[in-house]
């Protein structure tokens, strides 16, 4: 049995809203953070030493460094992991394995047609699932996997992970005898790296924004992904190191590859010279609002001003 056909599933979950009162974590994520849980348990049991787990969810479920929701599962199949390495044909193979394998479980359900391949070296594939706390405004009852072979190897690290369900089972010495309740390990893209990667990305999309007036969206959530990684001690480490240009010269090296139409880079690859970090008055202030606009419906915890978010970026503008 799994815990969403248990007849207390949705008492469970108002439990784990009081558990976890100070965190403001709504019924609505909590339950969907369940789905996510689930479809990443999957994919750890189908191809554990082939997948790392990265992007912003990451850095909310393994990494526990964000208070915000991110619905997306970021999943990098390696090729060279399989012996032969997988060609173009198997790539779209085992991607579309891993999505019939999630698709498996009873009660996620394929939504064929808010799904699609990605060149040739990717998927976005979503998933639906019958929503026990809903509203207007709430979260969308659908889990979106986007697995690819596009994206940096190392570092890595195995770290255990849970839904919030788990964890407030776990917490609480209960159990409901179902059998998704324990932790479960995956491979994790460090969160070193993804600090580099959300550089670029939001580079990038302020690039856009500057030449198309393509508004920032649900991008403008690296800004608060930043801010968090930028106190930790490791990411100030990784920024004073070797390392810091080791990834720059591989996530150039991968995007010129795979995203060439669509890839910026900041002159002479130095962030410090980003419009996307340290933007002109008139940039900020539309820069600003999306910020806020995403935060104020991400976050389920506190959440640094705008004002603050650039203080600290300029306190390490010259690691940049």
């Amino acid at each position: 049995m799994k815990l969403f056909e248990h007849k207390d599933f949705e008492q469970a979950i108002l439990g784990a809203e009081r558990h976890f009162h100070a965190r403001k974590l709504r019924p609505a994520i909590i339950e969907k953070d369940y789905y996510v849980a689930e479809a990443l348990r999957i994919i750890a049991a189908a191809a554990p030493n082939k997948i790392i787990f990265k992007g912003g969810t990451s850095l909310a479920k393994g990494w526990n460094l964000i208070q915000r929701f991110s619905e997306d599962i970021d999943i990098f199949l390696d090729p060279l992991a399989f012996k032969p390495a997988l060609g173009k044909n198997a790539i779209d193979r085992e991607l579309k394995n891993l999505r019939d394998a999630v698709g498996a479980h009873p009660a996620l359900t394929f939504v064929a047609a808010e799904s699609q391949t990605i060149g040739g070296f990717g998927r976005n594939d979503r998933f639906s699932y019958t929503q026990r706390f809903g509203g207007t405004g709430e979260v969308a009852n659908r889990v979106l996997l986007e697995a690819g072979t596009a994206s940096g190897r190392e570092p890595t690290t195995v770290v255990d992970l849970r839904s919030y369900l788990g964890q407030f089972l776990e917490e609480t010495h209960t159990s409901l005898g179902a059998d998704d309740e324990r932790r479960f390990p995956l491979r994790l893209l460090h969160f070193r790296r993804t600090f580099v990667e959300k550089m670029f990305a939001i580079h990038g999309k302020v690039e856009l924004l500057k030449r198309d007036k393509t508004p920032l969206g649900a991008y403008a959530r690296h800004y608060y992904d930043l801010f968090q990684l930028a106190a930790q001690a490791e990411v100030i480490a990784m920024l004073k190191s070797s390392e810091y240009a080791a990834i720059k010269k591989d996530y150039d090296a991968i995007s010129r590859e795979y995203f060439a139409r669509s890839y910026f880079y900041p002159e002479g690859m130095s962030f410090a010279k980003s419009d996307a970090l340290f933007p002109p008055p008139e940039l900020a202030k539309i820069i600003s609002l999306e910020y806020g606009a995403q935060c104020e419906l991400l976050c389920y915890g506190p959440y640094p001003s705008w004002e603050e978010i650039q203080t600290k970026f300029k306190e390490i503008r010259d690691l940049l």
